[in-house]
């Protein structure tokens, strides 16, 4: 599920069903233009069971028009 706000922040949660290991995960990013061109920071946490313990991903990207 995600949740978006005005373009510029969004929400995310999800359950994977069925897995051994994955469940619960969660995130959030933020979207910016500067210049032209489009900045984005995205964080997210996924918990990995007791194989990988929780697991945290932080990326950045650039959006050209």
């Amino acid at each position: 599920m995600e949740y978006e706000f005005a373009g510029t922040f969004a929400l995310r949660g999800g359950y994977k069903f069925n897995y051994d290991f994955d469940g619960i995960t969660l995130g959030a990013g933020i979207k910016h233009n500067l210049e032209g061109v489009g900045l984005s920071v995205d964080y997210s946490y996924g918990s990995m069971g007791t194989y990988l313990g929780n697991v945290q991903r932080l990326s950045l990207g650039v959006i050209i028009p």
